[in-house]
């Protein structure tokens, strides 16, 4: 073909723009230019859409780029891609596996496929959260899970672990003890390892819990020996209890020996060796403490043991034995039986019983007896008695008092100091 002066080819073989504006249309809107930032600027309709940097190209605010569905080879062999058709979902593609997929709100990993390849140690896990890679969750090969912070498994970080069988570990490993259920390790912390709380509940006893936990377990108050505490937390206005202990058995023991059983059982050993045995002899097995006082003790032989207390004067403006009489008569619940066996009922006695404390009467029939009160009762009731018998004593003649004490000699009894004759 014959060219008007030089050929094209000769033209652009060595014509250096010099950062001038290429223009490729009739309207010169659309151009091709580079000045001296080493930086090609595709202009298109006037808009500055695209740029080709070193190693970088780039798409400008506003633009982008149209595959229409149309397969984005990334590497040389043509099995590593990204692509999205019509079901508005972008599939990734490596080394010819499926293994991506972004779908609305959602990225889906394919099975088979995990978001970071561990390369066998604690540093590299299978999910891993943050700049370091030290925070994440490990699979392992026998098919546990365990979500780490900051130091993997290797125990340097805090670790939550679940195994297989249905176990589940925090700050611990392993437990020797457990086969299935929850271990948790709080390392050398002295306040709460387990705590449940309610939005509805603020009991305001900051000092003891957040106001919104009703319920913890604890270390006792000597937290490098062990123990555990139970704290249940209830609000000012509730009168029913901060901790209820509740035990139910299809069958009941009704034996009373010392391998009788209940339905709600305490149990108390002491260390030996590596295991438990019986607590020694008069050793305090169980207590109620109110107020920061102990109250009532249980020992090991079984003796129970209250704190004696009381600031009741004594019962001596009553016959004391009448009040035991109707303590006895209102306790009966066959009232029949009661009347035959301690006469009539007195209402002034049980008054007193109940205005001192020695029996609770309720509108129920089932009175409630203060062991304490009825044990002062029975004292007075004795130390009246021999009153009485002293007075008597006193008005008998010096022969009536040695026949007494000759009496008392022959059934063994001793001659008290009160009825020795003079």
């Amino acid at each position: 073909m014959p060219y008007l002066g030089a050929k094209p080819t000769d033209v652009f073989a060595d014509r250096d723009l010099n950062g001038a504006e290429f223009i490729l249309d009739a309207d010169a809107d659309t151009s091709i230019t580079a000045d001296t930032d080493d930086q090609i600027d595709i202009r298109i309709s006037g808009a500055d859409d695209f740029a080709f940097k070193a190693n970088k190209f780039e798409v400008q605010t506003g633009s982008n780029i149209d595959m229409n569905g149309t397969e984005f080879i990334l590497d040389a062999d043509g099995d590593t891609s990204i692509t999205a058709d019509t079901d508005d979902t972008i599939d990734v593609r490596i080394a010819g596996a499926d293994d991506f997929q972004f779908t609305a709100n959602t990225f889906t990993v394919s099975t088979g496929s995990r978001l970071f390849a561990p390369d066998g140690t604690d540093a590299a896990p299978s999910i891993a959260l943050g700049a370091s890679r030290n925070s994440g969750m490990y699979t392992t090969g026998d098919g546990n899970i365990a979500l780490t912070c900051s130091g993997g498994t290797s125990g340097t970080g805090h670790t939550m672990i679940f195994l297989g069988n249905g176990t589940l570990y925090i700050d611990e490993t392993t437990n020797g003890s457990m086969t299935t259920g929850l271990t948790l390790n709080q390392s050398a912390a002295d306040n709460e390892i387990l705590a449940f709380k309610s939005s509805d509940i603020a009991h305001g006893m900051t000092s003891v819990g957040e106001t919104d936990t009703f319920a913890s377990f604890q270390k006792n108050d000597n937290g490098v020996k062990g123990g555990l505490v139970i704290l249940g937390m209830a609000e000012s206005d509730y009168t029913g209890p901060g901790i209820e202990l509740s035990g139910y058995s299809q069958a009941t023991d009704t034996a009373s020996s010392t391998s009788a059983t209940a339905v709600t059982s305490v149990r108390a050993s002491k260390t030996s060796g590596t295991g438990g045995a019986a607590v020694s002899s008069d050793a305090n097995v169980f207590r109620i403490v109110a107020s920061g006082n102990t109250q009532w003790i249980c020992d090991a032989e079984g003796d129970t043991k209250y704190n004696g207390s009381d600031g009741a004067g004594a019962f001596d403006d009553w016959d004391d034995v009448e009040l035991l009489t109707t303590a006895r008569h209102v306790t009966v619940t066959d009232k029949k039986f009661a009347k035959q066996m301690f006469g009539n009922f007195v209402q002034e006695n049980a008054e007193v019983l109940d205005k001192y404390g020695v029996i609770t009467l309720n509108d129920d029939g089932h009175h409630f007896v203060s062991t304490k009160g009825l044990n002062a009762l029975v004292i007075d009731a004795i130390r009246q008695t021999r009153n009485i018998q002293k007075a008597f004593y006193n008005i008998l003649s010096d022969e009536q008092k040695n026949k007494f004490a000759g009496e008392i000699e022959e059934m063994k009894l001793p001659v008290l100091p009160a009825f020795q004759t003079p």
